[in-house]
């Protein structure tokens, strides 16, 4: 009850004002710049897909029609992507990728280099989302890139990197204006989630191009090692701030452009979307993320441990 204790507890209570306004501030800033990825068929709207459930349009266009606020501003880029196996569902993605272009978002689909059995399908598949609107891509090697190596049907044995080698200028001929590749914190399933080897795949990937004139964003596999993912990118941000100077300067790389402005290359960190914890084991699983602190996560925030937060 002392006049001191009370210009403590005041005090106090400005510090966690203070503190929860630059979170504040932080959260909106990160939501205006924030992307997504999604399904094809999660992207409607319902009235054209036929879709039981309300895609991610008409949930936009509803909160524009009741004058509530969108997460979502145009712009916004959206990742659509392949979670199917056959070449044929390239057809949705594109539908889908149409579909964000024509409501003022930016589409960016998944290319897996698994997918293609020829070179030819895939300068149909380019033509195709670059008439949906897409101008991005992301190349990934995709999950069963090793059994379609081994098999003989897929021409592109080296997964993503190999696809960047050879059919860079391909993607330029068809208006692909820059690239994403996939990184991973926790390090690469397919090289043992060894963190070197993870690295110096990583970088020749974005060596490749940069180095055609391209810019490039790195976009990672969501994690559930806070530390592990933090470090991961203070390294591997000041090793593409080398990089994008090694080839500004030309240096030694074949086939290296010089343009006016030099290519960059950004960063878009995976974080898992809302849903339950059994729900986001599976995911993990599939995405091949290490799920190890998925538990002690969930038992931080879900108080009555129904498995929601």
């Amino acid at each position: 009850g002392s006049p001191a204790a009370a210009a403590a507890a005041a005090a106090i209570s400005a510090s966690e004002a203070s503190v929860a306004g630059r979170v504040r501030q932080r959260l909106r800033v990160l939501g205006e710049t924030s992307s997504l990825e999604i399904a094809p068929g999660d992207v409607g709207p319902a009235s054209e897909t036929g879709a039981k459930k309300k895609g991610l349009l008409d949930l936009v266009t509803g909160a524009h029609e009741t004058g509530s606020a969108s997460s979502l501003v145009p712009g916004t880029l959206v990742y659509v992507n392949m979670v199917k196996t056959s070449l044929a569902h390239f057809k949705d993605v594109a539908a889908a990728a149409a579909a964000l272009a024509a409501s003022g978002f930016v589409p960016v689909p998944h290319l897996p280099a698994a997918r293609f059995g020829s070179r030819e399908e895939l300068i149909s598949t380019l033509g195709t989302l670059s008439a949906a609107g897409a101008g991005e891509l992301l190349v990934v090697g995709g999950n069963d890139l090793g059994d379609r190596s081994n098999s003989g049907e897929c021409p592109y044995l080296g997964g993503a990197q190999a696809l960047l080698t050879a059919e860079l200028a391909l993607c330029r001929q068809h208006g692909i204006h820059s690239l994403a590749v996939a990184g991973h914190p926790d390090g690469h399933p397919a090289l043992g989630w060894d963190a070197s080897a993870t690295a110096s795949l990583l970088a020749a990937k974005v060596r490749l191009v940069l180095s055609a004139g391209m810019d490039v964003t790195v976009v990672t596999q969501f994690c559930f090692d806070a530390h592990k993912l933090v470090t991961w990118l203070g390294r591997t941000r000041r090793e593409m701030i080398a990089l994008e100077a090694e080839v500004s300067t030309g240096c030694e790389i074949p086939g290296a452009l010089t343009a006016a402005v030099p290519s960059r290359v950004r960063f878009r960190i995976g974080l898992p979307g809302p849903t339950s914890r059994k729900k986001l084991e599976r995911i993990a699983g599939i995405c091949e993320v290490p799920s190890l602190f998925v538990s002690s996560a969930f038992s931080l925030v879900d108080d009555d441990g129904d498995g929601f937060v």
